[in-house]
């Protein structure tokens, strides 16, 4: 192997290993060392997007492109390169434009397909997927697609029978992830379907096939328990004194919970402030600057005294990235107007991002636990290290308490000005009162208010598909028919379920 691809196998291995900025360094070599390597533009293009840095990808592509005589295959790799960096409109266009140069490009169609599905062109998703059907009657993928079109336009029979075929292949031809997921949508359906005695077992056979692939993701999972101790040492003179040093973090919201509770859904209703600029769980934060931020630490623990340590030039540092990997990845500046970055699994983050922006202003919806995790339980999420911890009622309830009890613990340190929690009961039930009250509280009027679906809302959530359904006050007692699940999760549960005001 010559040494372009010894630098670039090195930049794949540390990206696997999530050494982002490391890695980014390692494809700059390959670049500078082979750049018309398509091989090498493609990976290095990849990186950049997710690293956001979107204009060093688009000139990427674009030299790609040119180099590939914009053929079909080019296209499509951009288009990939597109996707994989949550920018789905800009995929489909070169989806099209190879599909134009070659028709019967199955992994074209499919992709088209899959990202037509999650824009909510569903006309469009379902000629692709036809296409795709056609070409392979049998393609385990394709048919989860097809499922999920029956299933928007409510013809759930029609969306069993294509999920029954994919159930009943054998293990040879379909991938372990799809399988999954199959059934996962299954369980759903039936429920829909008012077969709520077949959800269980569907769900717990899904789990099982994750938890192989979670056991591995797990094993290498470090211990959380300095991050839980930074959220009992911080106090509250150390939020107020951050908070009076820096005009840093105006007009930024964060938006952390827990996973279904609520905030894809009220994202998407205060998406309607023209203001509004949503980062809909992007991981600017987690992967471009927290690394650099652990790093400055040195090695010692995660305290306030090692982030009062951390010098004020790195702070600002990290903050203008934040803000100009966010304008990067929204294609948007966001002078004048209020960034609503949304990410449940942000929680953890809270006293980084209070260090970072200390005038940003939290948002927190709030739901009973039990709705909460049977929600989770219910949901196909990819596997990634939180994920793989919510793969029984039991895991997924421990997870809740830990991260609930994060904000339980900052919350009563915080000034009240600099939180507002929103309770997912009353939201179903008064959602314009609701948001009214929010976008009060965010600095927001109504006459900001864009008229009913004409901004158009990109999801990177794994829930989009639900959001699209709008308010809906089904799924806020849901838990009620599987109550004796969580008896044995009583224990765990209770104490926070009494300070957040819940009851059993």
């Amino acid at each position: 192997m010559d040494i372009v691809m010894e630098s670039l196998q090195k930049a794949r291995q540390l990206w696997m290993r999530e050494r982002y900025g490391e890695a980014i360094e390692y494809f700059r070599l390959s670049l500078s060392e082979h750049p018309r390597s398509p091989e090498v533009l493609i990976d290095s293009a990849r990186a950049f997007g997710q690293w956001y840095e979107h204009s060093e990808m688009e000139r990427l592509n674009k030299r790609l492109l040119r180099l590939m005589g914009n053929s079909a295959e080019a296209h499509f790799q951009v288009g990939l390169t597109y996707r994989m960096s949550h920018w789905p409109e800009e995929a489909l266009k070169h989806y099209k434009r190879s599909l134009s140069k070659r028709k019967g490009h199955l992994l074209c169609l499919l992709e088209a397909a899959i990202v037509a599905e999650r824009l909510d062109q569903q006309s469009l998703a379902e000629g692709f997927v036809d296409r795709c059907l056609q070409l392979s009657p049998q393609l385990p993928e394709a048919l989860l697609v097809r499922a999920r079109i029956h299933s928007a336009q409510k013809q759930y029979v029609e969306a069993v029978a294509c999920i029954e075929k994919v159930v009943a292949m054998p293990e040879r031809v379909v991938a372990s992830d799809t399988r999954a997921r199959a059934l996962i949508e299954w369980a759903t359906l039936s429920y829909k379907l008012g077969k709520e005695h077949e959800v269980l077992d569907r769900l717990k056979s899904a789990k099982l096939i994750q938890r192989q692939e979670a056991q591995t993701i797990l094993s290498n999972l470090s211990d959380e328990g300095e991050v839980n101790r930074l959220f009992c040492d911080i106090s509250s003179e150390d939020l107020s004194r951050w908070r009076s040093s820096s005009q840093r973090g105006e007009g930024v919201v964060l938006m952390a919970s827990f996973p279904r509770s609520g905030t894809t859904l009220l994202e998407s209703l205060l998406g309607r402030y023209r203001r509004v600029v949503a980062s809909d769980e992007l991981d600017v934060f987690s992967k471009k600057l927290l690394p650099r931020l652990i790093e400055s630490l040195g090695g010692t623990e995660v305290s306030t005294d090692g982030l009062n340590e951390v010098p004020e030039s790195l702070w600002q540092e990290c903050a203008d990235d934040y803000y100009s990997g966010q304008e990067e990845a929204l294609q948007v500046k966001l002078g004048g107007k209020i960034l609503l970055d949304k990410n449940p699994t942000y929680i953890a983050f809270i006293p980084f991002f209070l260090k970072m922006l200390p005038r940003m202003k939290l948002v927190v919806p709030l739901r009973d636990p039990r709705g909460v995790i049977l929600s989770c339980y219910f949901q196909y999420f990819p596997m990634n290290k939180f994920s793989a911890q919510l793969l029984d009622i039991e895991s997924i309830a421990r997870r809740y308490v830990g991260d609930i009890g994060r904000w339980i613990e900052i919350r009563g340190k915080l000034d009240k000005s600099q939180y507002y929690e929103v309770r997912y009961e009353e939201l179903v039930e008064a959602p314009d009162e609701v948001v009214s009250k929010l976008a009060e509280y965010m600095g927001l009027s109504g006459v900001e208010l864009a008229d009913r679906g004409s901004q158009a809302r990109i999801l990177n959530a794994p829930t989009y598909g639900d959001v699209r359904k709008g308010v809906y006050q089904s799924a806020a007692g849901r838990w009620q028919k599987y109550a004796n699940e969580f008896d044995k999760v009583r224990e765990i549960l209770e104490p926070v379920m009494h300070q957040l005001g819940y009851r059993w």
